[in-house]
């Protein structure tokens, strides 16, 4: 409840009616003892005025006879006034007679009178026949104004403090009664109201100007009962309308941040001519991105103006059906294309209850490249399965081939008739080789032999190589400070030197092929088909003739080819090398002419160790070497070469085969020096299923690994699988006293 006054309304009436009676009293009180006063005044100066008149009338002729004792008479008789205290006579400068009242008056004279207060004199000349005679002096004193005066106000005083004091009491009981009251119940009940609580009761049983102000008060609560009750109401619906407008608020905000941030494209329609053309109404950043236009440039333009392929690519007709039905539709992933913008789009379209059309849309460019990228290398997968058992069964008979014209060589005078013809056709089987390389980089499961390198010196060394004695010029922009890689060597040479030369016969006139390289950080972001993480990109630019769009998709499929002696296999051979090395490749054709390379190879955190090469070409030896392959003109050829430096041959046509001569050989203490073990044989025990049974049998076995896949992952990684050296197939003599050397010497 508030707080009262410190002073209540009663104290202060009663304080104020109180001031008010007491000061009217003490006014006629005062007003009372001044009429007194002045009347005794005016009594007393009668009396004084009086007295002198009859002595100056009673006085002459005693005076003029100087009958003195008539004249102490009848001063005498004067003092039967008792206010007057002294009289005096004079004659001349005599005194007739003189007279006080008392003893106290005796010493007195008439001027001692005349300067006090406390008396009232008279001086009136005698005169006899107009003749001043004499003077007589008559003082009267005030002492009985002074009591009277006094009592007047003791009388008034009493008088005033009874009065006051009654009318007080009446006044208190009266007012206290019929005011304060009612007044004080009426104060409570507002202080109860004032706090909220309008069902107070209110006293309106008076009927007097309280009765009637009760009424009014309790009829003014009932209007604010109403009024409390519309304000309540009128409360509740303003609170709902400003949720409802928060709601509305936010809902805007939410769907206008949906629309502003979509990476989806957004456009808002509205329908012309029912439905015979569409205005932009709005276009969000989304759309701006995909289709590379502001949304200034769109919004109140027509669609058909401002993608004039709208109705090619299907779109519009699904406006007008979804406009006109209001049934929602998809447009499935098309193709669009107008002079200014080509990409693949799939929309989804529904009709607003306002009338307007939305289209939501995305980019499906990206995913549509990344289909055919996948279906690619499929494709490509597919093939290389299929090339690389073609490959290895064809790598096997040229095994037969090259090695046995090798050991002719080696076994002939340099001016014999037939060397040069053998020699021919041991280049012929070397092209025959390289190309059973590149069908074998296709095979499935194949893996690069990589070594930490960097890239730059031998992406110089391969394309100057193959532009030895071209039109073409290299302008090399190579990173200094360009991150390893862990790659195959001869592979990645194989890449840069396909790229190169087709990049020198796009030019037949001559030009400048630009080849750089630089460090990249690839993002989870990223639309390239590899993994996020550090990469080298290689990219390698021609101003040739550049390659159709047409061509662009199948410039990596095996076989292809638009020039009339390609065999179709340099760039399919560059992508699966690049693909096996967990990197990509890509083409896109220059704005203005010409064609560019990027190729993306994972960094390493890898040191650059260089090996240095055993560079032996012959070797000699003794013992027995076991030999294990499914072919025996292979057998035949390696025997040969084998016995030629001094070895003591045996062969084995599968692994079972080779254990169990392996085993007799080793328990009767006659045990082979090595062994050479082909990774693959149809329908038998493989070289590398042979290799832990050996093992068992002797675990210091020297073995060699030879396959027709030279990709395979064993043969990059021979030594986790127990072997201490590797050697692919076909290969030569040369090749042979090379991985003896090797192997020999680091066991030894």
């Amino acid at each position: 409840m508030r707080s009262s006054s410190k002073i209540s309304i009663r104290k202060r009436f009663i304080f104020g009616l109180t001031n008010i009676i007491t000061l009217i009293m003490i006014f006629f009180s005062i007003v009372n003892i001044y009429y007194n006063v002045t009347a005794l005044e005016k009594e007393f100066h009668n009396l004084i005025t009086k007295t002198s008149q009859l002595s100056a009338n009673s006085l002459p002729t005693a005076l003029w006879q100087f009958n003195y004792t008539y004249v102490s008479d009848f001063v005498a008789s004067i003092f039967l006034y008792e206010d007057i205290v002294f009289v005096k006579v004079l004659s001349g400068n005599k005194i007739a007679a003189k007279k006080f009242r008392n003893s106290e008056h005796q010493t007195k004279d008439f001027s001692f009178y005349q300067n006090s207060s406390k008396y009232l004199i008279k001086e009136t000349q005698i005169k006899y026949n107009s003749i001043d005679i004499g003077i007589v002096q008559i003082a009267v004193t005030s002492e009985r104004i002074m009591r009277t005066v006094i009592r007047t106000i003791i009388v008034n005083l009493f008088l005033l403090v009874f009065i006051v004091a009654a009318i007080i009491v009446v006044n208190y009981y009266m007012t206290n009664k019929f005011i304060f009251i009612p007044l004080s119940k009426l104060k409570n009940s507002s202080m109860l109201i004032a706090d909220g609580n309008l069902d107070t009761e209110i006293d309106t049983s008076a009927e007097d100007e309280i009765g009637h102000l009760a009424s009014t008060f309790k009829q003014m609560i009932e209007n604010i009962k109403q009024i409390t009750a519309s304000r309540d109401e009128l409360n509740r619906e303003i609170s709902e309308r400003k949720l409802t407008e928060k709601a509305l608020q936010e809902s805007e905000a939410r769907y206008r941040g949906i629309f502003e941030n979509s990476k989806l494209g957004i456009a808002v329609y509205q329908a012309v001519n029912d439905g015979e053309d569409f205005i932009f109404l709005d276009f969000n950043k989304g759309g701006e991105e995909i289709e590379n236009i502001c949304r200034e440039q769109v919004v109140g333009n027509s669609i058909l103006k401002m993608f004039p392929g709208v109705k090619t690519f299907g779109l519009f007709d699904v406006l007008q059906r979804v406009y006109k039905t209001g049934t929602s539709e998809k447009h499935p992933i098309t193709i669009y294309s107008d002079s200014r913008i080509q990409g693949w789009r799939e929309n989804f379209i529904y009709k607003l209850p306002t009338g307007e059309v939305i289209a939501i849309y995305s980019d499906e460019t990206e995913r549509k490249k990344m289909e055919e990228q996948i279906q690619h290398a499929h494709k490509m997968e597919a093939i290389g399965t299929l090339a690389g058992g073609i490959a290895h069964d064809f790598n096997n008979m040229l095994g037969v081939i090259t090695g046995n014209i090798s050991y002719i060589l080696s076994n002939i005078n340099e001016e014999d008739e037939f060397f040069e013809v053998i020699s021919d056709i041991h280049n012929g089987a070397k092209h025959a080789q390289s190309l059973t390389q590149q069908l074998l980089t296709f095979a499935k499961g194949g893996a690069p032999i990589k070594k930490v390198t960097h890239i730059n010196q031998l992406i110089k060394e391969s394309s100057e190589f193959v532009l030895s004695g071209a039109k073409a010029v290299c302008d090399f922009q190579l990173s200094k400070d360009l991150w390893a890689t862990e790659v195959d060597e001869g592979q990645i040479n194989q890449v840069i030197s396909n790229i190169v030369i087709n990049a020198n016969q796009a030019m037949a006139d001559g030009g400048v092929i630009s080849i750089g390289t630089v460090n990249i950080l690839i993002g989870k972001d990223s639309i390239l088909p590899i993994l996020e993480g550090r990469y080298i990109k290689v990219s390698i630019a021609d101003t040739g003739t550049g390659i159709s769009e047409k061509h662009l998709s199948k410039i990596f499929d095996p076989y292809f080819t638009t020039k009339e002696k390609g065999s179709g296999l340099g760039l399919a051979t560059a992508y699966s090398i690049i693909k096996k090395h967990d990197g990509h490749i890509e083409a896109y054709p220059l704005e203005n002419k010409g064609t560019v390379f990027n190729i993306f190879l994972p960094a390493s955190s890898k040191d650059v160790v260089e090996i240095k090469k055993i560079e032996e070409s012959t070797h000699t030896g003794k013992g027995k070497v076991l030999v294990m392959d499914d072919q025996e003109p292979i057998l035949k050829m390696v025997g040969r070469m084998l016995n030629k430096m001094g070895y003591e041959a045996a062969f084995a046509f599968h692994g079972n085969q080779a254990i169990e001569m392996y085993q007799q050989s080793y328990e009767s203490n006659d045990p082979f020096d090595f062994v050479i073990l082909d990774i693959t044989v149809p329908g038998g025990l493989g070289g590398v299923s042979t290799i832990p049974e050996l093992k068992k049998i002797d675990p210091k076995v020297k073995a060699i690994v030879s396959s027709g896949y030279s990709n395979d992952p064993i043969m990059a990684n021979f030594e986790d699988y127990g072997f201490c050296g590797v050697i692919p197939k076909p290969y030569t003599k040369k090749q042979l006293a090379e991985i003896l050397n090797m192997v020999l010497n680091n066991n030894a």
